[in-house]
């Protein structure tokens, strides 16, 4: 998925579980950082030679797609504030979430094989339908 489709799905999952505004600003960077594995994504161009070693080093949706990294990114930040760790993993979780419905799938358990796929391609037209929809629900939810 794109940015832009991540950014507002996570935007909603913050809406939803009313966070004040640092969470949902939290949550919502958050559900950028998987995609810091590749140097094509919006933060990967921002950190590129992080990015770039992340990708030698892992690969993209492996180790930054699994449900463990985000657990232990969560708990080190928790170490931190508790209100911070909550809202980055929503935010992480909510990119994973959305990634499963990708094509290219996730593998959740990461190292484990076990792969959940979907059914929409980065940057499709249905990409851009559930962008417009999740768009809908955040304008709906505010008024």
């Amino acid at each position: 998925m794109r940015w832009y489709t991540h950014a507002v799905f996570g935007l909603l999952v913050a809406i939803l579980l009313k966070f004040n505004l640092i969470m949902v600003l939290v949550c919502v960077f958050a559900s950028l950082v998987p995609d810091i594995d590749t140097t094509k994504s919006k933060l990967g161009r921002k950190v590129k030679p992080l990015s770039w070693f992340f990708n030698v080093l892992f690969g993209h949706r492996k180790l930054f797609h699994s449900l463990f990294f985000a657990a232990g990114l969560s708990f080190l930040i928790y170490l931190y504030s508790f209100e911070l760790a909550l809202a980055f993993f929503v935010g992480y979780l909510s990119h994973l979430v959305i990634d499963s419905f990708n094509f290219a799938g996730i593998r959740w358990f990461y190292p484990a094989k076990f792969k959940i796929k979907g059914f929409i391609k980065t940057g499709s037209f249905l990409e851009h339908v559930l962008f417009f929809v999740i768009l809908v629900i955040i304008a709906i939810l505010s008024f």
